[in-house]
């Protein structure tokens, strides 16, 4: 399994930030990799709703996402499944005490050819 995370800080209150971030029309604004972005099935980000994405770099493929959980300007989460791999993440836009919002990003992921207690 790899495991990442990353956190950033933005003036940004909680709301704005997920305003911004939950428009996945501004994705490719902000990443050259992204092609088309649509929701094949439900609401945007209700659970159990689906986004496609296509992505352009270093392989063209589309990602299928599900979203598990959605609490506008504090949580999201979706499981992602794309080319055998498997990888949950998660968002949290968290206030900070002198104003603004630390957004912290987290998954694991996982594919088939991975093998436990094996370096590659």
């Amino acid at each position: 399994m790899y495991q990442f995370q990353y956190t950033i800080k933005t003036q940004a209150s909680p709301t704005q930030a997920w305003e911004i971030y939950s428009n996945w029309n501004l994705w490719p604004r902000f990443a050259n990799i992204y092609g088309e972005i649509l929701w094949s099935e439900g609401r945007p980000w209700e659970v159990g709703s689906r986004m496609s994405i296509e992505i352009l770099r270093p392989v063209r493929s589309t990602i299928d996402h599900l979203i598990i959980c959605c609490e506008p300007a504090k949580e999201l989460g979706w499981i992602d499944r794309c080319v055998g791999m498997t990888m949950s993440q998660w968002v949290e836009f968290t206030p900070l005490m002198n104003g603004g919002t630390k957004i912290h990003t987290w998954g694991d992921m996982t594919a088939p050819e991975m093998r436990v207690g094996v370096k590659t």
